[in-house]
């Protein structure tokens, strides 16, 4: 999935870092939910 962000940050000419920054806060919450879907099932 990272790789097809990456290559999506390579077409659009930003940074990877740049890109890295914003997905670490929405990476942070699909793991947390995925931490609470996990409890539940």
């Amino acid at each position: 999935m990272f790789d097809l962000l990456a290559c999506l940050g390579d077409d659009i000419r930003l940074p990877s870092s740049r890109i890295s920054e914003l997905l670490a806060p929405l990476d942070k919450r699909m793991g947390e939910s995925l931490t609470l879907l996990t409890r539940v099932l």
